[in-house]
């Protein structure tokens, strides 16, 4: 699930076949017992453009060239 790999433990997941009156009641739920910050640090570290770069790009480019050369 690209949305676990990227969020992990910091977003509310549900199924879409719940009831919406259960999906808004685990929301609040949620929302309640939320830690802005872990998924803000996360974002942070894992998506600024220079990481992603780095730490994934710049990696995958040189990768190509090597093959081609």
């Amino acid at each position: 699930d690209p949305f676990k790999s990227i969020a992990g433990k910091d977003a509310f997941y549900f199924s879409l076949k719940d009831h919406p009156e259960e999906i808004a009641e685990n929301i609040l739920e949620y929302l309640g017992q939320l830690q802005p910050h872990r998924m803000y640090r996360k974002v942070f570290c894992n998506y600024l453009w220079d990481n992603v770069y780095n730490d994934l790009l710049k990696p995958f480019l040189e990768e190509i060239v090597d093959a081609l050369e």
